[in-house]
């Protein structure tokens, strides 16, 4: 199917594209829109015409959580949302922290992903925060970043040795900033939580979290 696609606005603020404009698409390829014929025609006005969006943090539970969710069930929806490129958290059964389980990630995204997906693996073994991963060889494997989920370190000793590890490799880090005696609720903090008697998340679990992270950086 052909399809002209007017007054949209494609959104490139770095390139002279950046303008409201009429663009063609056939047999899934962007073409000179007036060499299209019989075309269905839409009206853009007031949309964006945008790059293929990136989530930096996704869980896609596979392996082991298949219950919840799927590589091709959670491109799917991505795909559905304009997202092109997924993060992939570390944090399924078990964990991410070997580089077979990272190549693994990867070779059950190309058989069955509908989007790229960029696979993320454990700052500690085991995601239990005690001992470091193996990070070189992680990044060898195919991991774009390192991370510890929301699973805590055992202390910030061992979080520092980690953030400089990763550093000597010249790798991201991924952090969830939460101070583990403050979190762990099942509610955020409020006077309905509290009538309720929920166990609560008061902000303070993450603005500690994320000054003690910034300290160490």
């Amino acid at each position: 199917m052909s399809v002209v696609i007017r007054n949209v606005r494609i959104l490139s603020p770095n390139s002279s594209l950046h303008q409201a404009t009429e663009i063609g698409i056939e047999k899934g390829l962007f073409v000179d829109p007036t060499t299209i014929k019989d075309a269905q025609v839409v009206d853009g006005q007031g949309g964006l015409l945008i790059p293929g969006l990136i989530d930096c943090r996704v869980n896609l539970r596979e392996p082991g959580l298949e219950h919840k969710g799927t590589i091709a069930s959670e491109t799917r929806a991505a795909i559905a949302g304009g997202v092109t490129s997924v993060v992939a958290t570390p944090t399924t059964d078990p964990v991410v922290d070997s580089p077979a389980d990272v190549r693994l990630v990867l070779e059950r995204a190309k058989a069955s992903g509908l989007c790229r997906v960029l696979p993320t693996a454990m700052l500690t073994q085991g995601g239990e925060g005690h001992h470091l991963s193996e990070m070189a060889a992680l990044v060898d494997a195919g991991c774009v970043a390192l991370a510890q989920g929301n699973r805590p370190f055992g202390s910030r000793k061992i979080e520092l040795n980690a953030l400089k590890y990763a550093q000597s490799l010249g790798v991201g880090v991924i952090l969830d900033s939460e101070d583990s005696d403050f979190a762990g609720g099942c509610a955020h903090a409020g006077q309905i939580g509290t009538g309720l008697g929920l166990s609560l998340n008061p902000p303070l679990s993450e603005t500690l979290g994320l000054g003690a992270d910034l300290d160490l950086v």
